[in-house]
């Protein structure tokens, strides 16, 4: 039975999260733009030039295209720069944003100082950047502890499981079903932690969004080097033919090999 109305609220949903996702990556980028423009305005440069400039500023995508926005307005359809802005303001989810374009736009008709505008702006700003970083921070910690938690229980039942191995509970070990081969220590030590490490690093990034702009180039390349790496490594491992590389290097120095492969690039970058 279809609910009556689903599809648009499905559409709304979906506006709602694209709104919202707007108003994140404006605020996001905003204290950036505001010492921009702070600077440029204290080297005598207008706002609206200063909103030429920035258009040549590919790491600050959403602002690039509110720049090719507030140009287009102005020279291709006459508009005059205030008007334009002051129409940006209304249009914005982000209330910040607002702000600053309104208090832009005050101050230049009352004849105030636009540089002392700017420079109080990005002071409110950046404090309310600060209280927003330091509560992000205290979920972060509790994260964190809980991660370390995890990680030395994990550690803790593989040391047992070694030195169980290592001594005469290796023949009770034996008359139960907990295996008790290499390829259990494997899973420790290249399965279950990274899962682990996964789930709260993830867990992590949904908390708090990443200070830098623009890694899905960083990403992709650490995808690209995991799958290029990972997939020869899984075949030598488990295609019988290629036990002789295995039995010369061993599998746990060709993974850890493979691992190194794998992060250094992307540290690097």
């Amino acid at each position: 039975m279809k609910v009556p109305g689903g599809p648009v609220n499905k559409v709304l949903r979906l506006v709602t999260k694209a709104t919202s996702e707007e108003r994140e990556n404006i605020e996001h980028e905003l204290p950036f733009v505001v010492m921009i423009f702070t600077l440029m305005s204290a080297s005598g440069i207008s706002l609206y030039d200063s909103w030429k400039r920035m258009r040549k500023l590919t790491f600050l995508p959403t602002f690039k295209k509110e720049a090719d926005e507030v140009v287009r307005q102005v020279e291709v359809m006459g508009k005059d720069p205030l008007t334009v802005m002051h129409n940006r303001a209304e249009r914005t989810n982000s209330k910040l944003y607002r702000n600053f374009l309104g208090g832009f736009i005050s101050s230049t008709r009352s004849g105030g100082k636009v540089v002392d505008f700017m420079r109080s702006e990005l002071k409110a700003i950046f404090e309310l950047r600060n209280i927003a970083m330091t509560r992000a921070i205290e979920k972060i910690a509790t994260l964190v502890e809980s991660y370390a938690v995890m990680l030395i229980v994990t550690l803790c039942a593989y040391i047992l499981f070694v030195v169980f191995s290592a001594t005469s509970m290796l023949d009770l070990l034996a008359q139960t079903s907990i295996p008790n081969s290499p390829i259990m220590s494997y899973l420790v030590a290249f399965l279950f932690m990274p899962i682990i490490s996964l789930i709260f690093i993830m867990a992590a990034h949904n908390m708090q969004r990443s200070p830098f702009i623009n890694l899905n180039d960083l990403y992709r390349n650490a995808v690209i080097l995991m799958l290029g790496i990972g997939l020869p490594i899984c075949v030598i491992a488990f295609v019988p033919s290629f036990g002789a590389i295995t039995d010369t290097v061993g599998l746990a120095e060709l993974v850890t090999g493979g691992l190194i492969a794998m992060s250094v690039p992307p540290a690097i970058q």
